[in-house]
């Protein structure tokens, strides 16, 4: 593993969530993911310059992170001629300069969207340093975003990038992958 240095100041995912949840504010809002990057689309926050500065250091630290937010769910057959339902989302980026709030999208899923509990966050840091001793591939920078199953259990998909391959539009710019538990006990990596 090659360790660049930090380019821009960063911040843990602990802190970032403590910010994004005091931003989004409301009773009503709920953390559904969170993210280096964005999960329902790429983000990158105005602050940094370049692409790579969002993604996570080995240290577990990153120059942004997005925490998305939705409501209960609304159904419009004249958005898809079904009734699948919609939440609206209220997406935050934060960086270390602080967090922004972009306006409210909706997000269609199939099934329900269940809340990514806060108090799992700190999981994620154990999941980083697991999923660390199983990764064999040299690389610079990882992003990791949750991912939910309806039933509110919650994984870690990591993955792991070369810096230098970053701007070639190929998928050569990803090394590795993988996928841990919430709590990191159980790692794929590929």
């Amino acid at each position: 593993m090659a360790a660049l240095p930090q380019s821009n100041p960063s911040l843990c995912a602990g802190e970032a969530v403590e910010r994004a949840v005091r931003l989004a504010r409301g009773t009503h809002w709920r953390l559904a993911f969170l993210s280096n990057t964005g999960v329902t689309c790429s983000l990158l926050s105005d602050e940094l310059p370049r692409w790579e500065d969002a993604l996570m250091h080995l240290d577990g630290s990153a120059g942004q992170w997005v925490a998305a937010f939705f409501r209960q769910p609304f159904y419009s057959r004249l958005l898809t001629g079904t009734s699948q339902p919609w939440h609206r989302l209220r997406t935050v980026i934060v960086t270390k300069a602080g967090p922004v709030m972009l306006p409210d999208t909706t997000y269609e899923r199939p099934g329900p969207l269940l809340p990514l509990r806060i108090e799992l966050v700190p999981l994620l840091e154990v999941a980083r340093r697991r999923v660390l001793e199983r990764v064999k591939r040299d690389f610079d920078r990882m992003s990791v975003q949750s991912e939910l199953d309806d039933h509110g259990g919650c994984e870690w998909h990591f993955t792991f990038y070369r810096v230098d391959r970053f701007g070639t539009g190929n998928s050569r710019q990803i090394v590795q992958n993988a996928l841990a538990s919430v709590d990191g006990c159980d790692v794929l990596v590929w």
